[in-house]
C-alpha cells in the first residue's frame, strides 16, 4: 500500500523531477564553459626540525613541542620572504623573454617593449637574479621593469596569492601548492620556488653557523690570551718575591729522584752482567795467552799515555 502511494506521488511530480536536474546541468555548463582550466602543482619539503636531523649541536631538551612549533613558524616565515618570490619572478619573466614557448601571452605593456629594451630588461633581470637583489622603486628604469612583472602577473604579490604553504599536522614536512591556468607554469613555479628557497636557506644557515663558530673561536682565543697573561704575571711575581711552590717542586724532585734511581739500578745490572761476561771470557784463555794479553794491554795503555802527554 505504501509503495503504491509512493509510485503515484512520483507519477504526479514526474515533470519537475526530470526538468530541474536538466536545467541545473545546463546552467552549470553555461556558467563554467568560459572559465579557464586550473592546474595545481604540489611539492613537499622535509624540514629536519622535528627529528633534529638538521640541527647543529643538537640538545634533546630542545626537541620539545613548543620549540619545534616555534622553529616551524620561523621556517614558514622565511619561506614567505620576498627574496625567494623575487627569484621566481625573475626566472618567469626571463623564460618568457627568451623562450619560443612562453608560459603566458605577452601583456600590452610587454608588447610595447622594443628589441633593444628587451635586451636591456634581460640584462637587468639577470643581474638582479644573480645578486639576489630586488628591483629598486627609486630607479625609474627599474620601476618600469617592475611594472612589466605586474602586467604579466609574475610579481611577488601575484605569486603569493596562488601559492599555499602549510605544515602537515605535527609532521616534519611542509607542503607547497601553486595553481595557474597552465600546467607547465604551475610545475615551473613550484619547482623554482623550492630550489630557490633551499639555496637561500642553506646559504643563510651556513652563514649563521660560520658566525657562531667565529664568535666561539674568538671567545676562546680571548680567554686563552687572558689566562696566559695572568699566568705570566703570576710567574713574574713569584720570581720577583722568591715564592716557591713547595708542592709542585717536591713532585718534580721526587719524579727526578725516581728517574735517577731507576737509571742507577739499570746501570748496576749492566755492570754486573758485563763483569760476568768478561770473567767468562778470561777463563777461556790459557796462562800463556793471559800474559800475552796483559803485555799487549800494557803497550796500549802506554801509547794512550804518550798521546795524552803530546796533546798537553
Amino acid at each position: 500500500m505504501l509503495l503504491k502511494n509512493f509510485l503515484n506521488l512520483l507519477k504526479r511530480h514526474r515533470l519537475p523531477l526530470f526538468t530541474i536536474p536538466i536545467v541545473m546541468m545546463v546552467l552549470t555548463f553555461l556558467l563554467t564553459k568560459n572559465q579557464p582550466n586550473v592546474y595545481v602543482a604540489k611539492a613537499r619539503i622535509a624540514a629536519g626540525i622535528a627529528d633534529g636531523s638538521q640541527q647543529l649541536f643538537l640538545n634533546k631538551e630542545d626537541l620539545v613541542t613548543d620549540k619545534v612549533n616555534q622553529s616551524f613558524s620561523n621556517l614558514l616565515q622565511i619561506l614567505q620572504l620576498k627574496v625567494t618570490y623575487d627569484q621566481v619572478s625573475y626566472q618567469l619573466i626571463l623564460h618568457d623573454l627568451t623562450s619560443a614557448k612562453p608560459f603566458r601571452k605577452p601583456s600590452k605593456l610587454l608588447k610595447s617593449v622594443n628589441a633593444d629594451a628587451r635586451k636591456h630588461a634581460i640584462q637587468i633581470y639577470t643581474t638582479h637574479y644573480n645578486n639576489h637583489e630586488p628591483l629598486s622603486l627609486i630607479d625609474r628604469d627599474q620601476v618600469g621593469l617592475a611594472a612589466v612583472l605586474s602586467s604579466m602577473k609574475y610579481d611577488d604579490e601575484s605569486i603569493k596569492k596562488k601559492l599555499k604553504l602549510y605544515r602537515i599536522e605535527s609532521s616534519d614536512f611542509i607542503d607547497l601548492e601553486y595553481e595557474s591556468d597552465d600546467a607547465l607554469l604551475s610545475a615551473f613555479v613550484i619547482n623554482t620556488f623550492c630550489k630557490e628557497f633551499i639555496t637561500y636557506y642553506t646559504s643563510l644557515t651556513k652563514q649563521n653557523e660560520l658566525k657562531a663558530l667565529t664568535f666561539v673561536s674568538q671567545l676562546l682565543q680571548l680567554t686563552k690570551d687572558s689566562l696566559d697573561s695572568k699566568k705570566e704575571i703570576l710567574m713574574n711575581y713569584k720570581i720577583k718575591n722568591k715564592i716557591l711552590n713547595i708542592s709542585e717542586q717536591s713532585k718534580s724532585l721526587y719524579a727526578l729522584r725516581t728517574d735517577y734511581k731507576t737509571k742507577l739500578e739499570t746501570t748496576d745490572r749492566d755492570v754486573d752482567s758485563y763483569t760476568e761476561a768478561l770473567k767468562s771470557i778470561n777463563d777461556k784463555f790459557s796462562h800463556h795467552e793471559k800474559q800475552y794479553i796483559e803485555n799487549r794491554l800494557s803497550l796500549i795503555n802506554k801509547e794512550i799515555i804518550d798521546v795524552k802527554e803530546d796533546d798537553q
